[in-house]
């Protein structure tokens, strides 16, 4: 237990890759799983937990389901939103239920996910997002995401428990680590630089009127896929401002001035 198959130590890349995940976990209702999503990451050689607006964790239930991993329980970051917790992350990835038709081909495999981190700059730090037990993740929440994972379960009862979800995406990444290396040549764009080139594409896009008033989420939820597949590093987010401060700038250059405009009026 807790070596790879072989029964060597685990090699550099394994724990280098292991050592960038962090666990974080959505307002979580039930102590109890708290405790044993942190039994199941100490089992895959995960040691990073982030909790959003948890339910009350420091009692004996989430201890007694710990076990061993109490040191994982007691070192867990707490925070009042999610956005503060998913910042400084390169790669965040939301898990969804495999009942949320709107994402099925969009989703990955827990064993597609791990084939995607083996591929990402070695420096990129990985966020796996878990939602509520209640509900999961919102759509508002998901547009955080670069990536979503789902875990294949029969149609008959979809719906698997907190701590059990983590240990099968986290036992997926574990399995296959070894065979770490990163290929990306440039670590990728944070949460928080990518939520602000959002907010600067929806300004522009709204100041040229190509989004509507009524719907502008519908739009910008679909651009939030479009990049968030492109893996963008942050080079290319500063290009892509850029690119969009120049339109900004050019449609506030072509805007017709009160004078002309006064004057069209009283030639028509």
């Amino acid at each position: 237990m807790g070596q790879p198959e072989n029964g060597q130590p685990l090699g550099r890349t394994m724990k280098s890759l292991l050592d960038r995940i962090t666990i974080i976990l959505h307002s979580p209702l039930h102590p109890g799983n708290i405790g044993s999503a942190a039994r199941a990451m100490k089992n895959m050689g995960l040691s990073r937990l982030r909790l959003v607006s948890p339910c009350d964790f420091k009692c004996d239930i989430a201890e007694w389901m710990a076990v061993s991993a109490k040191d994982i329980l007691h070192r867990a970051e707490v925070f009042d939103d999610l956005k503060t917790a998913v910042s400084g992350s390169n790669f965040l990835i939301g898990t969804i239920p495999p009942d949320r038709p709107r994402f099925i081909s969009q989703v990955l495999t827990p064993r597609k996910l791990t084939e995607r981190l083996l591929k990402i700059h070695p420096e990129d730090r990985i966020s796996i997002l878990f939602g509520p037990e209640d509900r999961g993740l919102s759509n508002q929440e998901l547009d955080l995401c670069h990536e979503f994972v789902s875990i294949p379960s029969h149609p008959d009862y979809p719906s698997l428990n907190l701590a059990q979800a983590v240990m099968v995406i986290a036992y997926e990444i574990f399995s296959t680590a070894e065979n770490q290396g990163g290929i990306e040549t440039r670590p990728l764009a944070d949460v928080i630089s990518m939520e602000q080139m959002f907010r600067h594409i929806e300004e522009t896009l709204s100041s040229i009127g190509f989004l509507g008033r009524e719907n502008p989420d519908h739009i910008m939820r679909d651009l939030h896929r479009i990049f968030g597949r492109a893996h963008l590093n942050e080079r290319e987010v500063r290009i892509l401002r850029g690119i969009f401060r120049q339109v900004n700038w050019a449609s506030r250059r072509n805007e017709p001035k009160d004078h002309d405009q006064g004057i069209s009026r009283r030639e028509g």
